[in-house]
C-alpha cells in the first residue's frame, strides 16, 4: 500500500487539491471518465457487429456511460460522507493511527450494499434507458429481466471491495476506487459473457407497433448485458 503511494503520489495529490477545492465535480468528472473508460474497454474485449461482421464501437453507448457516472459523483459524494458520519471507525479524538472499530466497519458496508447498492442499479437502469429513448415498458421489462440477476452478483464480489475501501481509502478517494474497480470489473464480466455466447434472445419479427419485452434485448442503440450492467451501477 505504501508502495502504490509513493508511486502515484503526485497524481494523488492533485485528485485530493481538486477535491478539496471542488469535491463534487472533481468526483463526477473522475466518475464520468472511468465509467467511459469501462464502457469503452468491454467493447474492445466484446464488440457489436455490423452486417459485415465488422467491429463497431457505440459512441453513443460510451456517452451514456459518461453521463451516468458524472451524475452519480455528487450523490456518491454525500453518501460517503454520510457513512463517515454515521458510522465513525473510530472514536472523536482518537490518534489516526489507533485501532479501528470492526462492527462499525462491518455495518458501514451492510448499509451501503443494503441502501446504495440497489439505488445505483436502480438508477443505472432508468438513466440510461431514458438517455436511449425507452419507453416505460421498456424500463419495466429491463428491471424485470435485470434487476434481481444483477444485484445479486454486485453481492458476491463489492462488498469485499467496500470494506478494503472503507478501511483504507480517504473520502477523497472512495468514488475513484470503486469506478476503478468498476473497470475492472465490467472488462471481466464482459470477457467472460462473450465466452459464454450472447444472453439476449433474438426478437421475433411481428407486426406490434408496441415493443415486446424481447424487442427490448435487441440493442439498437446500445443495451447492456447482465454482466456489464453490475459494474458500472457503482
Amino acid at each position: 500500500m505504501a508502495a502504490f503511494a509513493k508511486a502515484y503520489q503526485p497524481s494523488l495529490l492533485t485528485i485530493q487539491s481538486s477535491y478539496n477545492r471542488r469535491p463534487n465535480i472533481t468526483l463526477s468528472l473522475t466518475n464520468g471518465t472511468l465509467s467511459a473508460l469501462a464502457d469503452s474497454i468491454a467493447q474492445s474485449i466484446n464488440p457489436e457487429l455490423d452486417e459485415n461482421s465488422e467491429k463497431l464501437w457505440n459512441k453513443r453507448r460510451t456517452v451514456n456511460f459518461f453521463i451516468f457516472g458524472a451524475a452519480m459523483g455528487t450523490p456518491l459524494n454525500y453518501w460517503n460522507k454520510f457513512l463517515e458520519r454515521a458510522f465513525p471507525l473510530r472514536r472523536a479524538g482518537a490518534l489516526p493511527n489507533s485501532p479501528i472499530s470492526l462492527r462499525m466497519l462491518f455495518t458501514r458496508v451492510g448499509v451501503d450494499q443494503a441502501v446504495m447498492a440497489p439505488s445505483g442499479l436502480t438508477a443505472f437502469i432508468g438513466i440510461i434507458g431514458i438517455l436511449e429513448g425507452k419507453t416505460s415498458r421498456d424500463l419495466k421489462n429491463k428491471y424485470s429481466d435485470l434487476f434481481v440477476p444483477a444485484i445479486l452478483a454486485n453481492w458476491k464480489v463489492w462488498p469485499l471491495i467496500q470494506l478494503f475501501n472503507f478501511r483504507f481509502c480517504p473520502l477523497a478517494f472512495r468514488v475513484p476506487f470503486t469506478a476503478s474497480c468498476g473497470v475492472l470489473w465490467t472488462l471481466y464480466l464482459s470477457n467472460l459473457n462473450s465466452k459464454k455466447g450472447p444472453t439476449e434472445v433474438p426478437a421475433p419479427v411481428t407486426n406490434e407497433k408496441t415493443p415486446t419485452k424481447h424487442q427490448w434485448e435487441q440493442k439498437p442503440t446500445g443495451v447492456y448485458s447482465k454482466a456489464e450492467l453490475v459494474g458500472v451501477a457503482r
